[in-house]
């Protein structure tokens, strides 16, 4: 069951992190604030932009908050060519089964000189460390594997000129947390690992001990690609 509320909170710890702060105001300055689609919403808070979301829950949820929002799926989108002045996606293509298609879809709807921006962070530069633990790697792989398109942000570039965008610009900030807890869930990583037998309980609580162990590191790249549309 979907749960926009809990979303809401996570969104709003992300967006206070350095980092997302940084790369969220690049992207507002390469798209401007009007005529802007938001493409895979959520709940979230930017209300100048008009948004686009698969889940009715999270628009009802954007709406309540004040935000212009329609379903709609973003291989497919319910919006006229040329539609609007830009379009960006935060955090959304690396979930995406066609990313390819969705940006195909971008651009169609993107005016002529428009620019499409998105944001996406590059899991294949993921490393975690935890007091020098060897089962560190197993548990990066574990994450590279559930995402859906993991190195989709280190190859946008490419992608972005396989669709015809020009002037493709691309963007990296490095995130790095030093508490497990802020780290998106991965204190909860070994319990689905036993669940997936990738760990036994012996190695699980070997990875607690790590991370309790007071040295963490979790660094990876965020990624802000963006392109031009073409007349």
């Amino acid at each position: 069951m979907e749960r926009p509320d809990e979303l809401v909170e996570v969104q709003e710890g992300l967006e206070s992190w350095a980092v997302v702060r940084a790369y969220r105001k690049v992207m507002r300055e390469l798209t401007g604030t009007a005529g802007v689609l938001d493409l895979g919403a959520g709940p979230g808070g930017e209300t100048t932009f008009v948004g686009v979301d698969n889940s009715v829950a999270m628009a009802r949820r954007a709406t309540a908050r004040g935000r212009r929002m329609v379903v709609g799926d973003a291989a497919a989108l319910p919006f006229a060519d040329g539609a609007f002045t830009a379009v960006r996606a935060d955090r959304v293509f690396q979930h995406l089964a066609d990313p390819a298609r969705a940006l195909a879809e971008a651009v169609r709807v993107t005016e002529p000189y428009g620019r499409v921006v998105v944001a996406d962070p590059d899991q294949s530069t993921l490393t975690i460390d935890a007091g020098g633990c060897p089962l560190a790697t197993a548990v990066t792989d574990f994450r590279r594997a559930h995402v859906r398109n993991a190195d989709f942000a280190g190859r946008a570039g490419a992608v972005f000129e396989a669709a015809g965008l020009t002037e493709v610009d691309v963007r990296r900030w490095r995130l790095v947390l030093t508490d497990p807890a802020r780290a998106f869930g991965i204190t909860t990583w070994g319990e689905l690992m036993v669940s997936d037998g990738l760990f036994d309980r012996r190695q699980w609580r070997a990875w607690q001990a790590a991370l309790a162990g007071g040295e963490f590191r979790y660094e990876l790249d965020y990624v802000v690609t963006a392109g031009r549309r073409a007349a």
